[in-house]
């Protein structure tokens, strides 16, 4: 099985709603860009900490080439992942655990459950300070917390288990330091979030996945809604989420004019809060299985895919696009590459220059199939121009 049945990576989502894995199994295996472009970073990651061990790598080596899952690295992809590679470093350098890292290797956890095993992207273990450190890259830009993180707990019982001869919760003296690099994410919190944690103080923790996991192989299992529907893949199957989201919509009541007092008000406030994130998440799995269907022949009433594009490129070398633009008396500079299209034209046209001249020289490059709501405007719009 390439994936456990009770994946630390979704331990948030069963940990509080036992019915979710089975909704989920067989869905979710459809990448998304996102998901992609994740996998790419996390590649390259994976290949700098391997070359400072070894062969050294550049940014060269990997801006520009393409990932094993096809997908062309970026600046950004690179930049990320150095971040996630420099943070190891400084630790490793302080600690002379460069020799010892632990990259992409698989950890089992049967202390919650024989089903519960993953791969974290890397850890290490100081046995002269007794430290354990567990590291999470994270290329998205939702914010994740390193404190009392279900799945960095699962996967810091499963590399204690590695060093203590599997009795990962005993009274070895191990600190637990779990760090999540999330270079993307811009709150508060900074890209590096770390927790500092007494192992033995994971008991706890892992008692509650332990009995979170038997709950879902119950026949009776149930489903729980709640802030851990957003990245559920089973969502939409879900009759819990399902009923929640339509009690939501289709509610009536007395029309008698009401004022709550300031209790009441904070709570409706917290209870519509909660409520429109549900919605959310309810809207965001029904559009993800309809762009599923929409692209493999499926008809949806009053929806449809549409091509997105994105902002105008120059389809020429910057050379040829600055020498055009000399030709007609305008530079169209902006050290050290052109002008982006659209500046381009506003300034030919300052400098009374027809813009459709360089018409031929850009264009909107096409970006991934979205799906919109089709109102029939689109086909009047092309019954129209077709008369």
């Amino acid at each position: 099985m390439s994936h456990a049945v009770l994946a630390p990576s979704s331990a948030d989502q069963w940990r509080w709603c036992a019915g979710g894995v089975s909704l989920s199994q067989g869905i979710g295996d459809e990448d998304t860009d996102a998901s992609r472009d994740g996998t790419a970073a996390h590649w390259v990651g994976e290949q700098m900490l391997e070359s400072f061990r070894g062969s050294t790598k550049r940014s060269a080596d990997f801006v520009g080439q393409p990932a094993p899952n096809g997908v062309i690295v970026t600046e950004e992809m690179y930049e990320a992942a150095y971040l996630y590679v420099h943070d190891i470093l400084t630790v490793c350098n302080e600690t002379g655990l460069l020799r010892e890292l632990h990259v992409e290797e698989r950890l089992t956890m049967p202390e919650i459950h024989e089903q519960c095993w993953g791969t974290p992207d890397c850890w290490t273990f100081d046995v002269q300070t007794m430290t354990m450190y567990v590291w999470d890259f994270k290329f998205g830009h939702s914010s994740v917390i390193a404190y009392e993180n279900w799945q960095m707990i699962c996967y810091a019982l499963g590399a204690l288990r590695k060093v203590t001869n599997n009795q990962p919760l005993g009274e070895h003296g191990i600190t637990v330091v779990m760090r999540i690099v999330q270079p993307r994410c811009y709150d508060s919190l900074g890209p590096v979030r770390e927790w500092k944690v007494a192992a033995t103080a994971l008991r706890g923790y892992v008692n509650q996945l332990s009995v979170a996991a038997l709950k879902v192989f119950d026949p009776a299992v149930q489903c729980t809604t709640g802030n851990h529907c957003k990245n559920c893949d089973g969502a939409v199957h879900c009759p819990a989420i399902r009923n929640a989201t339509a009690a939501i919509v289709d509610h009536s009541g007395n029309a008698i004019p009401e004022m709550p007092d300031d209790n009441a008000l904070a709570y409706e406030l917290s209870v519509l809060a909660d409520a429109q994130l549900l919605l959310k998440q309810r809207k965001q799995a029904l559009e993800v299985e309809a762009e599923h269907r929409l692209r493999n022949g499926g008809k949806l009433p009053g929806w449809h895919m549409e091509q997105g594009y994105g902002h105008n490129k120059w389809l020429y070398p910057d050379a040829e696009v600055l020498a055009m633009g000399q030709l007609m008396g305008v530079d169209l500079l902006a050290d050290p590459v052109p002008l982006a299209p659209a500046k381009a034209c506003a300034k030919l046209k300052k400098n009374n220059v027809d813009a459709s001249v360089i018409s031929s020289y850009y264009a909107k490059p096409t970006t991934s199939m979205k799906l919109k709501a089709d109102d029939g405007e689109t086909a009047r719009i092309a019954f129209l121009r077709s008369k």
